[in-house]
């Protein structure tokens, strides 16, 4: 068994895989369960519309690319460090969408769900990364970087 970290690009699309099979599934099992999935038209006047099962894949698949790509442009300069801890910030502020929106409980929940799995998917995914170095790191022994009078 090798221990090889995985690439950015193999873990983010692993990772958004991952999250829209399980949202589908969580998308599924509330329906089956009588959620409405219900929402606010987004335009003006608009008449309220149901979220199909497509919608909820292709909306996990795109925004867990994006990430990955933030992720990978990250890496090359060091960076994959603040995008571990950023992905895990964004994916918890991201709860605001669904529990803000004028819909019944079940649905803002099971929404919420959604983005929660999107979310630790990608994190945990993430966590497997090596972080890119800028090139060997040189440090000297104790004894050698002592100042002698």
């Amino acid at each position: 068994m090798s221990s090889k970290k995985p690439s950015v690009w193999r873990s983010g699309v692993g990772s958004a895989a991952v999250g829209a099979i399980a949202n589908l599934a969580i998308y599924v099992a509330a329906r089956a369960a009588s959620v409405s999935f219900v929402i606010p038209s987004f335009s003006p006047g608009g008449e309220p519309v149901a979220i199909p099962a497509g919608q909820v894949v292709f909306v996990t698949l795109v925004m867990l690319l994006i990430g990955t790509a933030v992720a990978a442009f990250a890496q090359g300069r060091g960076r994959l460090p603040v995008v571990k801890w950023l992905a895990g910030v964004l994916g918890v502020v991201s709860l605001g969408a669904p529990l803000s929106l004028d819909v019944d409980t079940s649905t803002k929940l099971v929404l919420a769900s959604m983005h929660i799995v999107a979310a630790a998917t990608f994190v945990i995914a993430l966590r497997r990364i090596e972080p890119a170095t800028r090139g060997p790191v040189h440090t000297a022994p104790l004894a050698d970087a002592r100042v002698t009078a």
